[in-house]
């Protein structure tokens, strides 16, 4: 049976997703010459430098999995001593 109960869906994170989208897109295209122009040199290091961490952060939010942190921690290390 479906709950009556529903969340209501949060638009300013959905204004954040698609303003990284488009910053993704504008990445793309600086990426055919940004090395002809240093504004676009550096517009392309601004944009690189947040936009994944954004995501992840955005993802990471939205995450409906409950772990209990000593767990997390162990499989990230665990991850990590495996790179």
């Amino acid at each position: 049976m479906m709950s009556t109960r529903q969340k209501q869906r949060d638009y300013l994170f959905d204004n954040y997703k698609a303003l990284l989208v488009l910053l993704v897109v504008i990445g793309h295209f600086i990426e055919l010459s940004y090395k002809n122009n240093e504004l676009l040199g550096d517009m392309k290091w601004v944009i690189v430098s947040f936009h994944m961490p954004a995501f992840i952060f955005i993802s990471g939010y939205f995450s409906k999995r409950e772990l209990p942190f000593g767990k997390f921690s162990a499989e990230i290390t665990g991850t990590i001593s495996c790179i």
